[in-house]
């Protein structure tokens, strides 16, 4: 019996402490902190899962809320893409930065809006 009350305040002790320490990339951002959007076209660098790839190498940074592309799924050239930032961690350069790494060509759709969410 003892055996069995030791080893579960093991498991409950270490659960949560891998819990509370663990990883924090699917952690939602709360509502009010602020958000801005960045719409651009872009050609992604060509291959396949060109837009899997951008998208992996984007989420990296926690300032990136959210990608939203087109409709053409599996075209690589031509694209039109929003992103969905976190301001105080991410600064529009910076993101536009990361950007022009991942693309062989990218241009801005109009102005960045910040937005609630």
């Amino acid at each position: 019996m003892r055996v069995l009350l030791l080893a579960t305040v093991l498991l409950v002790g270490c659960g949560a402490g891998v819990t509370a320490t663990g990883p924090r990339h699917d952690m939602p951002v709360p509502r009010g902190v602020a958000r801005a959007e960045v719409a651009l076209r872009v050609d992604l660098r060509p291959g396949p899962g060109c837009e899997e790839v951008f998208d992996l190498a984007l989420y990296e940074d926690r300032g990136v809320d959210l990608v939203q592309w087109d409709r053409h799924a599996g075209v690589c050239k031509g694209r039109s893409v929003t992103i969905r930032y976190l301001p105080r961690q991410l600064s529009e350069g910076a993101l536009l930065e990361a950007v022009r790494k991942l693309t062989t060509r990218v241009e801005k759709v109009g102005a960045a809006r910040e937005t609630e969410r």
